[in-house]
């Protein structure tokens, strides 16, 4: 047996992290049943909107490293779920949209994310699970907060400069965009 001064689960990083690779684990596998990854399914959730994403922005939003992220749509491109078109406004980008076919899939795939949250909402009970989402956007809203006012300079994370590799599941902090998706996914799943 370990002796430790401060077991992990007194950390709230730590309790994100798990908490964050057991919903991930239950959604994955939903997922590769529909035969698209977490990465693809945030990023055609993120197109969803109809908007051309830049790949700067669309990497914030999905989560993902720019390797990553051209990675994944590179396979996605090949998939015909997503096409690339250069820039009305600045012929020099590149923005992603979603293809026809890339809005069926995300659009079934919403419905099975939804009925997967619905049952960890059931889970938690609703009271619960409204609170949590609550507490995680405001604690979102405080982190991003700190790290502004904090006159650290902000370290780079070294999964989003590719330092390290990024195995998907990495927790991190909601860009106000992401945030909005998270309500919005919120707003569809009736609680019970």
């Amino acid at each position: 047996m370990h002796d430790v001064d401060q077991p992990m689960t007194r950390y709230l990083t730590y309790l994100l992290a798990q908490a964050d690779r057991q919903a991930s684990a239950g959604l994955d596998g939903i997922l590769r049943e529909e035969g698209v990854s977490i990465e693809q399914w945030r990023i055609l959730r993120v197109l969803s909107d109809g908007n051309g994403w830049t790949m700067g922005d669309l990497a914030e939003a999905a989560l993902l490293t720019l390797p990553t992220l051209t990675r994944v749509t590179d396979r996605m491109v090949g998939q015909a779920f997503i096409y690339r078109a250069t820039d009305p406004g600045d012929r020099r980008k590149v923005v992603i949209f979603l293809s026809d076919k890339g809005r069926a899939v995300g659009d079934k795939l919403h419905g099975l994310v939804v009925q997967k949250q619905q049952r960890l909402f059931d889970a938690l009970g609703a009271d619960k699970a409204r609170q949590l989402m609550t507490l995680l956007g405001e604690l979102t809203v405080a982190a991003e907060s700190l790290d502004a006012v904090s006159g650290d300079p902000i370290r780079p994370d070294p999964v989003r400069t590719g330092a390290i590799q990024d195995d998907g599941l990495a927790s991190r902090p909601l860009s106000t965009h992401q945030a909005d998706l998270a309500s919005d996914l919120i707003k569809s799943t009736p609680v019970s």
